[in-house]
């Protein structure tokens, strides 16, 4: 079972997020922060790795700091691939703290295999009738 945050807006519109790891994130880190508003924090997270990047290109052309930019280059990768990680991991909860800064409220926790399980099972559930009914 997977554990579900399900966010309500003023509006009436909803959203279900996943708790915990976000595989999307890990993978398609830069596609799904901008495809989740997340683009801008994202890069402020990755921007040390890009820096130390950079500065190791330019002192692997020099030949004197050759050891230097090798070094750089070498902790840059060990940055970049930390916080790619640590974005998966965190992800989800920064993309609910958007959703609530846009007006959205968690509402409920709800487990399934799927969203969509969780959602439907959930939305039979006494705690969901107490929900609509304040709608």
């Amino acid at each position: 079972m997977r554990e579900f945050r399900l966010l309500k807006h003023k509006s009436g519109a909803y959203e279900i997020l996943p708790v915990g790891w976000s595989f999307g994130a890990l993978i398609f880190h830069v596609f799904w922060a901008i495809g989740n508003g997340l683009f801008l924090r994202f890069m402020r997270l990755i921007s040390p790795a890009l820096v130390f990047e950079g500065a190791g290109i330019l002192l692997l052309n020099l030949p004197k700091y050759e050891d230097i930019g090798g070094l750089l280059t070498q902790l840059s990768a060990f940055i970049g691939i930390a916080s790619v990680i640590f974005f998966a991991a965190v992800a989800f909860d920064w993309r609910a703290e958007l959703l609530m800064k846009k007006g959205y409220e968690e509402v409920a926790t709800i487990y399934g295999r799927t969203a969509i399980q969780a959602l439907n099972k959930w939305a039979l559930s006494d705690d969901a009738d107490r929900l609509l009914d304040k709608s």
